[in-house]
């Protein structure tokens, strides 16, 4: 019976390692910086799309209640919400319901003694409409700066803050409409998306760090 040869039991040589290593410190100095500016780039994509949905809901809830909504940017917390023009402060545990309106009469003595309000109906309803609109959004890693107006009016009612402030504010009409705006949706200064909203709220990438 004739036995099969032995194979050799040869190992790798120094050199050769060496080349491996080469290889590979080659490969990522090449890749990874293209894998996190990817990741930039998807963390800014996704910011965008959070703007841009956002302000979309904002719009149509305006239209859908007839009521003046609002667009609210955290310009350094990244968090981005919709909420009811001239919502009331949230309640605090001294005030469970919450501070009234100067529209709103002061309950009676006996009311707050039951914890019933004599509100009138359509402050009631104002108020439920202002809790079930508030709808918030998170992006992390992202901040906001609001870049002006894209229109000539003068009008300071909603009149978002300068970049010291910590949100600024896009007010929608009861008809749907808010004036132009750019915004930068950007990572620490360096990576950065351009956005432009129309009339309508309608927002599209205007331009980015290349």
């Amino acid at each position: 019976m004739t036995s099969l040869p032995k194979r050799g039991q040869g190992g790798f040589t120094l050199l050769e390692l060496l080349m491996v290593v080469v290889i590979l410190g080659i490969v990522t100095a090449v890749f990874v910086p293209r894998i996190g500016a990817g990741l930039a780039g998807a963390r800014l994509a996704t910011g965008a799309r959070t703007v841009i949905q956002a302000a979309r809901y904002a719009r149509t809830m305006a239209l859908l209640h007839q009521a003046e909504t609002e667009l609210v940017i955290g310009l350094k917390s990244g968090i981005v919400r919709v909420e009811a023009a001239g919502t009331p402060a949230p309640p605090t545990a001294a005030d469970p319901a919450g501070p009234l309106p100067e529209a709103w009469p002061a309950a009676e003595d006996n009311d707050a003694v039951s914890g019933v309000t004599n509100r009138p109906a359509a402050a009631m309803t104002a108020q439920q409409f202002a809790d079930e609109l508030r709808t918030e959004f998170t992006c992390e890693g992202i901040g906001f700066r609001f870049l002006g107006y894209d229109d000539t009016l003068d009008e300071t009612a909603s009149e978002p803050a300068g970049d010291e402030a910590p949100e600024c504010r896009i007010r929608f009409r009861s008809n749907g409409i808010c004036r132009p705006f750019g915004l930068r949706v950007l990572i620490d200064d360096e990576e950065w998306m351009e956005l432009a909203f129309d009339m309508t709220g309608a927002g599209k990438v205007r331009d980015e760090a290349r």
